[in-house]
C-alpha cells in the first residue's frame, strides 16, 4: 500500500507560523521532541518552527529554571503527554496536536486578529452555515462560541442574525466565523443581488400581465 503525502499547493488555508523553544531537557529528549514537532507540521492549526531566540511557546523539561522569554506561553513537557511524567518516550502525536492547538488559540486571542480583539468590521451579508462541530480549542475562544456554533449548525445565518440570536457582539461573531472558515468548517451563501432580484420580479410581472391579457390565467405546477 502506498501512502501519498498531502499536497501543500492544494486549496488548504495558509497556516499561521508559530515559534517554540525547549529548555531543561537532555539532548536525547530534546532531539525526540523536535522530531515529533516535525511530524506534527501541517496537522495542527498552525505551523510550529523551532526558534531559540524569539518564540511564542516555551516547553520546559524537568531541569528547567528561569524562562528565557517572559512573554512566551510556558508549558511543561508533561502537558504534552496527557499529564504523565516528563518522559519524551511517552510523547504521542495526537496529544501534541491537541496541546499545540490550545496554545495556538491562546495566542490568537492575544493578537489583534483574535476573537474579541481588534477594531470591529462591518458585518458581511453572506449567510454562513457550520458544516461540523468545531474542536475544543476553537470552542474555547469565547464563552458564546457553543451557542453560536449551535445556531450555525441549525441554519445559515448572517453575522447580524448570529449576533442578534446569540447575544454576542457582531465583531466577536465575525472573528469566530473567520476562524471557522480558516479551517474549512463553514459554508458561505452569498446574498441575492438586489438589482437582479428586482429585475426578475419585473419580468415575472410582465409575463403575468401578458397571460392575463390573453386569457391564459395562472400556470399551475
Amino acid at each position: 500500500m502506498v501512502f501519498k503525502s498531502r499536497n501543500r499547493c492544494s486549496a488548504a488555508p495558509t497556516l499561521t507560523v508559530r515559534r517554540y523553544h525547549v529548555i531543561g531537557m537532555d539532548s536525547r529528549c530534546e532531539q525526540l521532541f523536535h522530531s515529533m514537532m516535525r511530524l506534527v507540521d501541517d496537522k495542527a492549526q498552525s505551523r510550529w518552527v523551532h526558534d531559540p531566540d524569539a518564540h511564542d511557546l516555551v516547553i520546559t523539561g524537568p531541569d528547567a529554571t528561569d524562562l528565557p522569554c517572559p512573554d512566551a506561553v510556558p508549558r511543561r513537557l508533561s502537558g504534552f503527554i496527557s499529564g504523565q511524567r516528563d518522559d519524551c518516550a511517552m510523547l504521542r502525536l495526537a496529544g501534541m496536536i491537541e496541546a499545540l492547538n490550545v496554545v495556538d488559540e491562546m495566542l490568537a486571542a492575544r493578537s489583534p486578529a483574535g476573537v474579541g480583539e481588534g477594531s470591529p468590521k462591518e458585518p458581511g451579508d453572506a449567510a454562513v452555515r457550520l458544516l461540523r462541530w468545531p474542536g475544543r480549542s476553537l470552542m474555547a475562544l469565547h464563552p458564546g462560541c457553543p451557542k453560536m456554533a449551535t445556531l450555525l449548525l441549525s441554519r445559515p445565518l448572517t453575522i447580524a442574525e448570529l449576533s442578534r440570536l446569540s447575544g454576542v457582539e457582531p465583531r466577536i461573531c465575525d472573528r469566530f466565523v473567520a476562524r471557522l472558515s480558516q479551517f474549512g468548517l463553514v459554508q458561505r451563501r452569498e446574498p441575492v443581488d438586489g438589482a437582479g432580484a428586482a429585475e426578475r420580479s419585473r419580468g415575472a410581472g410582465l409575463f403575468a400581465a401578458i397571460r392575463a391579457r390573453l386569457g391564459l390565467g395562472e400556470v399551475v405546477g
